[in-house]
């Protein structure tokens, strides 16, 4: 019986399977000794040699199931597959982003070695409670940000400033 039919691996999305038992993902390292992974299924078998695909350490070399070799076609197959359905649900996220916005507490460092974001939250009202507990005149804001097209958040608008000393946030 050929390999082919005895691991019957998907790359539409759906589980693949094959016999019971310990499958075997093998890795050469770049430097020292082979490594090998263990796996319940042909699926997570599957899934563990495509994460390794970009280990700096050690590449997959094949996958050993209870009836031998994974066929490395259907595996190179599965894990190109498994990219692309990747990319493309990392896509979907960020076009459902896009146009959102968020609003952070941003603090400055009391060295004066720059600004760091302390909080971040969909709601104005709770940034600016935030700023209400911080007493930290001069050194705090909130900013707006919108998630663009180009797949990042970016400032479109101060909310709240920095205060410049301790009569001006009195006022």
């Amino acid at each position: 019986m050929s390999d082919d039919l005895v691991y019957d691996i998907h790359t539409d999305g759906n589980e693949s399977t094959g016999p019971e038992g310990m499958y075997l993902v093998w890795l050469s390292p770049v430097r020292g000794e082979c490594e090998v992974e263990n796996r319940d299924t042909l699926e997570d078998a599957l899934h563990c040699y495509a994460v390794n695909e970009d280990n700096e350490h050690h590449w997959p070399e094949c996958i050993e199931g209870p009836a031998g070799i994974v066929p490395q076609k259907n595996v190179e197959d599965w894990t190109a597959a498994y990219w692309r359905r990747s990319q493309m649900a990392a896509s979907e996220r960020v076009n459902g982003l896009i146009g959102q916005v968020r609003f952070c507490v941003e603090l400055s460092s009391p060295l004066g070695h720059g600004v760091a974001e302390l909080d971040t939250t969909n709601d104005l009202g709770e940034a600016v409670a935030i700023v209400g507990e911080l007493t930290r005149p001069g050194r705090v804001r909130v900013v707006e940000k919108t998630f663009t097209t180009q797949g990042r958040w970016e400032r479109t608008r101060v909310i709240i400033d920095w205060r410049h000393n301790d009569t001006e946030a009195a006022a």
